[in-house]
């Protein structure tokens, strides 16, 4: 049996009825307990997930464009040193995405992660193993072909070469934006100067308090306080743009390197999954 890797239509039904579908959000459920630092907040709109890396390009081009835009905060890390809400995702609140028009995506080249790594299923604590996928793609039953890795004999390294050979680029934006997470864990890490502990259940009691502190952009108001400079930023954004695959497994600790997909279909990835 051939086993043929994703191949995107474009059809443009994934940027059509986004709220009906919600597509690219996790269940939209309020949590983070007394003892965290991260803040997931309740979830009234649907849309987009954007990271704060891509918000400011997307304002910009929407203006370019004279589109009209509205972002809500889905992901944040609270900091008592600062008193603020320091937010890493947001929703780009749509029902259709306001860059689809006359059936293009007129954006395609500056599309935020969760569309170049769609039709995988995104999760604000990434994509590493298992991967899964939106059925309402025409393309996707590729996923179909993707064995569930918790019931498999098949070894992790080979998993991930199998994934990566099944859907190329758009694995490579999954595992950006898991990488973005670890990231903006790990700059929040420095500047607050200490270890952040993961969401958990939230309490409404809890959530009170946090109406004390001010909900600002984490890259923003490091920027504005000078934790940042403009030319530091910029390099950390271009790197974080143009890291391929390898990078990638290095930044995240996971000792594999692959070569390209092609090669990889190339040895049989029939070999892979009898591994």
């Amino acid at each position: 049996m051939t086993i043929k890797p994703f191949s995107c239509s474009h059809c443009g039904k994934c940027c059509k009825d986004i709220s009906k579908k919600n597509i690219h959000l996790p269940l939209p459920a309020p949590m983070v307990n007394a003892d965290s630092s991260a803040v997931k907040y309740p979830v009234h709109d649907r849309g987009l997930m954007v990271n704060a890396l891509e918000r400011e390009d997307i304002i910009k081009l929407a203006k370019k464009h004279s589109i009209k835009i509205r972002f809500f905060p889905l992901l944040g890390y609270f900091s008592k040193k600062f008193k603020a809400i320091f937010t890493v995702t947001y929703i780009l609140v749509c029902d259709d995405c306001p860059f689809y028009i006359s059936d293009k995506c007129i954006i395609y080249k500056q599309r935020p992660l969760t569309c170049r790594s769609y039709p995988i299923i995104l999760n604000p604590q990434g994509v590493l193993p298992p991967v899964t996928g939106d059925k309402r793609c025409p393309s996707s039953t590729v996923f179909s072909h993707i064995p569930d890795y918790s019931s498999t004999q098949m070894k992790l390294p080979n998993y991930y070469k199998f994934v990566y050979a099944l859907l190329e680029d758009n694995y490579v934006a999954a595992l950006k934006w898991y990488y973005f997470l670890e990231l903006v864990k790990k700059e929040f890490e420095r500047i607050e100067k200490k270890k952040l502990i993961l969401w958990e259940n939230f309490t409404l009691t809890y959530q009170k308090q946090y109406k004390k502190f001010q909900i600002v952009d984490l890259f923003s108001y490091l920027r504005k306080h000078d934790h940042y400079s403009e030319k530091k930023y910029q390099k950390l954004k271009d790197g974080f743009h143009s890291m391929q695959i390898n990078k990638l497994f290095t930044k995240l600790k996971i000792k594999l390197s692959v070569p390209s997909p092609r090669e990889i279909r190339k040895k049989g990835l029939e070999n892979l999954l009898a591994s």
